[in-house]
C-alpha cells in the first residue's frame, strides 16, 4: 500500500511538472508564424490607415487602423469626411521610405480601392473644409458671372442699355 501511495504521488509531481513546463513554453500566434513565412497563405505585408483631421479612414464597419494582405490583393478602405470638410486627396505610400505610390481610385461612396504592393504600406488622406475648397471655386466664378455681363453690356445698343438700368433698379 505504501508503495502504490509514493507511486502514485512521484505521478503526480511529474504531471504537475510537465503542466507548468508547458504553460512556460508560450502558445504561438498566428501573426508570428505568418511573419516567420512557415505558414502558406497568410498575409505578409500590411496597409496601414492614418488618422488625419476633418474625416476618417476606416476598413468597412472595422475600427482596427491595420490589415495584412498579400502582394496583389485588392485592398478596400473607406475615407469620410465629417460634416463641413471634404476630402482632398488620398495618398499611398511605402512604410519604409515614404515613397509615394500609385494612388487608390475613388467611387461615389466614398469607398477606395488599390492593389496590393510587395511592401508595406501607409494611406494617408487629406480633408479640408468646404468653404476652403469652395472659396477658390466661387470665386473664379463670380468673376467669370461678372466678366459676362460686362461683355453683354457692352455689346447693348444704347436704349437696351437704359431699359436695362431701369430694370435693375
Amino acid at each position: 500500500m505504501k508503495k502504490t501511495k509514493r507511486g502514485l504521488s512521484s505521478i503526480l509531481v511529474l504531471v504537475m511538472c510537465l503542466s507548468f513546463a508547458l504553460q512556460r513554453t508560450g502558445a504561438v500566434s498566428a501573426s508570428e508564424v505568418a511573419a516567420d513565412g512557415n505558414e502558406a497563405g497568410k498575409a505578409g505585408h500590411s496597409v496601414t490607415l492614418e488618422e488625419a483631421a476633418g474625416g476618417k479612414l476606416r476598413f468597412g464597419e472595422e475600427q482596427e487602423r491595420t490589415r495584412a494582405y498579400n502582394e496583389g490583393d485588392l485592398v478596400s478602405f473607406q475615407a469620410e469626411p465629417e460634416e463641413m470638410f471634404v476630402l482632398e486627396k488620398l495618398i499611398v505610400m511605402d512604410a519604409a521610405t515614404e515613397e509615394e505610390m500609385p494612388g487608390p481610385e475613388r467611387t461615389e461612396e466614398g469607398v477606395c480601392t488599390f492593389l496590393m504592393p510587395g511592401r508595406d504600406v501607409i494611406v494617408r488622406g487629406t480633408f479640408v473644409r468646404r468653404e476652403e475648397s469652395d472659396k477658390n471655386g466661387a470665386a473664379d466664378e463670380t468673376a467669370g458671372a461678372e466678366e459676362y455681363i460686362r461683355e453683354r453690356l457692352a455689346r447693348l445698343p444704347p436704349e437696351q442699355k437704359i431699359q436695362q438700368k431701369t430694370a435693375q433698379t
